[in-house]
C-alpha cells in the first residue's frame, strides 16, 4: 500500500515525542473498551487499550484508516511505528515548506528517523540540487519523481538507487541520451514527458525490463523502432513524428497504447497495431473515420477506446465498434441520438460530453450495463436524473 506523507519540521522531534506519547498512553485507557477481557487490560480501568492489542489486530485496524490518519498514528509510539513500517509503504512528498535549507534535506536523508520502508520520494514541489542528493538516497527506494527539475543531469543519473522501479523525469531538460544508459536495469516504469534531448539513440539503451513508458511530447524521436520489446503500456501523446510506419514497429506485447494528438496516423496504419491491445486512445487523431472503427473491430481483445474530437466519425460508425468494449469516449464528436442505438451492449463507462447532437430521446437507447455516463456540455439533455440512473 502506498502512503503519501509530507514531512515537516516536527519530524525531527519525533523521538522525543514518541517517548512522551508512550508515557501518556500508558497512564490512560484508549479507544476500545472490552469488559471482562482476560488479558492485556489497562491496570487503571480494567479495559483493553488500543496499544495493548496484538500487532495483527492493529494492522487490520490501520488498514481502514485514511492516509493522513496512518501518518498521525505512526507518531503515536514506537510500537505503532514498527507496525506501519512493516506493513505500509510511503512516498514522501517533499514540498517547499518541508526543509528550510538544502543542508537540512541532506541531514534528513542520513538520519535514523527515516522510515525503513519508504517506497519513494516526490521532489516536484521543492527547490533542490538534485544531483547532490542522488548518491545519498536509500538503495531500496522504488519510486522517484524529479519532474521539472532542470538540475537533474546525466551525471546524477549514475547514482540512482539500484532497486529503483519507477522513475519520473518529466520536463528534465538537461537529461540526454547519455543518461539513459545509467538507468537501473530493473526499472519497470519511466516517464520522459517533454524531454526534448531524448532521441531514438536514447531509446536503444533503455532497460529491457521496462513495462510502462511515457514519451509524450518528445519531438526528436523519429522511428520508435528501438523501444523495449516487453512494454505493455506506451504513451506517445503529441509525438509529431508518429506515422503509420511507426505503428508497425511498436512492441507486439503492448496492452495499452495512447496515440492522442498523433495527427499523421491514417487508416492504412491501423491494421499493424499490436494484436493484443486492450486499451487504445486515438483522441484528436483527425484522420479517423467510420472505416477506422471497422478496422478496429477485428481487435478482439480491445476493451477501452477513446476517439474524442474525431469529428469524421458518424452515427454509422457506432455500428462498427468492437462489441466487447467496456469503456468508450466519444466526447466532442458528431454522434447524435441515432448513434446511441448502436453502442456495444457490454459498455460500463461512456463519455459523451460536448456532443451537441444528443438529447433526452437518445438516453433510452443507452446499454443497461452502463455504470457511469458523462454528458457534461450536452446542452440538449435536460433530464440529468435519467443519466445518473443509467450510470
Amino acid at each position: 500500500m502506498e502512503q503519501v506523507a509530507s514531512i515537516g519540521d516536527t519530524f525531527f522531534k519525533k523521538r522525543k515525542a514518541d517517548l512522551e506519547t508512550e508515557e501518556r498512553y500508558s497512564k490512560r485507557c484508549t479507544s476500545i473498551p472490552v469488559s471482562n477481557h482476560p488479558c492485556s487490560s489497562c491496570s487503571l480501568c480494567g479495559e483493553v487499550t488500543l496499544p495493548s492489542l496484538p500487532a495483527e489486530i492493529l494492522y487490520l485496524i490501520f488498514c481502514f484508516c485514511s492516509k493522513e490518519d496512518r501518518k498521525t498514528m505512526r507518531g503515536v509510539s514506537q510500537f505503532f511505528r514498527e507496525i506501519m513500517d512493516k506493513n505500509f509503504q510511503y512516498i514522501i512528498s517533499v514540498n517547499r515548506n518541508t526543509f528550510n535549507t538544502h543542508t537540512q534535506l541532506l541531514w534528513f536523508l542520513n538520519n535514523s528517523l527515516l522510515p525503513r520502508n519508504i517506497w519513494g520520494f516526490d521532489f516536484t514541489q521543492t527547490h533542490i540540487r538534485a544531483d547532490d542528493i542522488m548518491c545519498m538516497l536509500p538503495s531500496s527506494l522504488q519510486y522517484l519523481n524529479f519532474s521539472h527539475k532542470e538540475e537533474v543531469s546525466d551525471e546524477g543519473l549514475k547514482y540512482l538507487p539500484l532497486e529503483l522501479q519507477h522513475l519520473v523525469l518529466n520536463v528534465c531538460k538537461n537529461v540526454t541520451n547519455e543518461g539513459m544508459q545509467y538507468l537501473p536495469r530493473g526499472l519497470k516504469s519511466l516517464e520522459l514527458v517533454y524531454c526534448y534531448n531524448i532521441t531514438d539513440a536514447g531509446l536503444q539503451v533503455l532497460p529491457p525490463s521496462l513495462q510502462y513508458l511515457n514519451l509524450s511530447s518528445c519531438p526528436n524521436i523519429r522511428t520508435f523502432s528501438t523501444i523495449p520489446s516487453e512494454l505493455v503500456h506506451l504513451d506517445l501523446t503529441s509525438c509529431c513524428n508518429v506515422t503509420d510506419l511507426t505503428l508497425s514497429v511498436l512492441p507486439r506485447a503492448l496492452k495499452r497504447l495512447v496515440l492522442s494528438n498523433c495527427y499523421n496516423i491514417t487508416n492504412q496504419g491501423l491494421p499493424a497495431l499490436p494484436p493484443g491491445l486492450e486499451h487504445l486512445d486515438l483522441s484528436r487523431c483527425y484522420n479517423m473515420n467510420d472505416e477506422s472503427l471497422s478496422i478496429l473491430a477485428s481487435f478482439v481483445h480491445l476493451r477501452s477506446l477513446s476517439i474524442n474530437y474525431c469529428k469524421a466519425i458518424t452515427n454509422n460508425g457506432m455500428k462498427l465498434l468492437p462489441r466487447l468494449l467496456t469503456a468508450l469516449e466519444i466526447s466532442h464528436t458528431r454522434i447524435s441520438d441515432e448513434g446511441t442505438k448502436y453502442l456495444p451492449p457490454s459498455l460500463q463507462y461512456l463519455n459523451m460530453s460536448e456532443c451537441d447532437g444528443l438529447t433526452d430521446a437518445g438516453l433510452k437507447y443507452l446499454p443497461h450495463s452502463l455504470q457511469k455516463v458523462i454528458t457534461d456540455g450536452c446542452h440538449h439533455i435536460k433530464n440529468k436524473h435519467t443519466v445518473e440512473e443509467e450510470g
